[in-house]
C-alpha cells in the first residue's frame, strides 16, 4: 500500500512515509505469518474466501483489526500471501501532529493483539545464547569481551553438535553463530529505541553506558535504514523522523499495556529458557520467528 504521493515531494514527513509507511510491506512477495518478514497485511486491500473469513473483522477492535483477522486465519491453517503487484494508494497522514498520533494509535493495538494471540506480538524473538552475547557486550564492562567470546564459543559448540551428522565445516558453523548474534543485536538495538525506550530513557538519566548504547543504536539504525530505503530525504531529517516514529509507537505501546493492565505485549520471547511461553489459555505454542 503506497501513499497518494509516491515520490514524496510534499512535507518531510510525507517523504519519510513514502518509504517507511507501516502500510507498505515492500516489493517482495511473501507468505504472511506472525514472526516472519511479512507478519501482517493491512486491511485496505484484502481478497479472501468467504468461507475462510467467516464474520470477518472483530467489531470490538478499532485498531489492529486487520492483523487480528490475518492471524486468526493462519491459526486455522489458511494460507495468507502478500502480493506487491497489487497496489493501493492511501491518503497517508503527513502533518506532524496527525502522523505522530497515528503511530501512537498503532502502538496501542499491541496489547489488544497480545490478549488474543499471546507471543505472536512479542517485540523480540531471540535465543538465550545470542541475546546473552549482545547483553554482555552492551554492559560495556572490562570483562564484557572475554565473557561474550566464551558464550559465543559455547554457541558454536552447540551448533556443531546439532550439525555433527551433516559434516558442516567449521566456517559454516561459525557463520551460523554469527548470523544468530547479528540478528539478536539488531532486534535488541531496535527494541531499545522503539518498544523499550521509556525504560531505557529512565536508566539513561543515571547511566552513561545506557546513554552510549541508545545513541549508537539510534544513529546506526538511521544510517542503515536510510541507505536501505533510498529515501527522498536527507539523512538528518530522515533520522529525526525515524526516531519520532519509534518514540510515538513506543509511547502508544506502553499506554496500551497500562490500559490493559498487562505487560504481555512488552514481553520478549527467549528460546532456550525451558518451557515455551503460554500464548493461549490452556495450551502453549512456540513462536514461529
Amino acid at each position: 500500500m503506497l501513499g497518494l504521493d509516491p515520490t514524496g515531494t510534499g512535507t518531510w514527513v510525507g517523504r519519510y512515509e513514502a518509504v517507511r509507511s507501516s502500510l507498505d510491506l515492500g516489493s517482495t512477495a511473501a507468505g504472511v505469518r506472525p514472526h516472519t518478514r511479512v507478519s501482517y497485511v493491512p486491511g485496505a486491500c484484502l481478497m479472501a474466501r468467504t468461507a475462510a473469513v467467516g464474520r470477518g473483522f472483530d467489531p470490538r477492535l478499532r485498531v489492529a483489526e486487520d492483523v487480528d483477522l490475518v492471524w486468526r486465519l493462519t491459526d486455522r491453517g489458511w494460507r495468507v500471501r502478500y502480493d506487491p503487484a497489487l497496489v493501493v494508494r492511501h491518503d497517508h497522514r503527513i502533518t506532524l501532529r496527525s502522523w505522530l498520533a497515528r503511530k501512537a494509535f498503532y502502538g496501542t493495538g499491541a496489547s489488544l493483539l497480545a490478549q488474543r494471540h499471546g507471543a505472536a506480538v512479542a517485540p523480540m524473538v531471540v535465543t538465550a545464547p545470542t541475546v546473552a552475547v549482545v547483553v554482555v557486550l552492551a554492559l560495556q564492562r572490562r570483562w564484557s569481551v572475554p565473557v561474550a567470546a566464551a558464550i559465543h564459543a559455547a554457541l558454536v559448540a552447540r551448533i556443531r553438535r546439532r550439525l555433527w551428522h551433516s559434516g558442516a565445516p567449521t566456517a559454516t558453523v561459525v557463520h551460523l553463530a554469527n548470523l544468530g548474534v547479528s540478528a539478536a543485536a539488531r532486534q535488541t538495538a531496535s527494541a531499545l529505541i522503539r518498544q523499550y525506550w521509556p525504560v531505557a530513557a529512565v536508566i539513561a538519566v543515571r547511566s552513561r553506558r545506557m546513554q552510549r548504547a541508545m545513541t549508537v543504536a539510534a544513529i546506526l539504525d538511521a544510517v542503515v535504514d536510510h541507505r536501505a530505503t533510498g529515501a527522498p530525504l536527507d539523512l538528518l531529517r530522515y533520522g529525526i523522523a525515524r526516531r519520532m516514529d519509534d518514540l510515538a509507537y513506543g509511547a502508544g505501546l506502553w499506554f496500551g499495556a497500562l490500559r490493559a493492565r498487562s505487560p504481555a505485549a512488552l514481553l520478549p520471547v527467549v528460546r532456550g529458557l525451558g518451557r515455551a511461553r503460554r500464548v493461549r489459555a490452556g495450551r502453549t505454542r512456540p513462536p514461529s520467528w
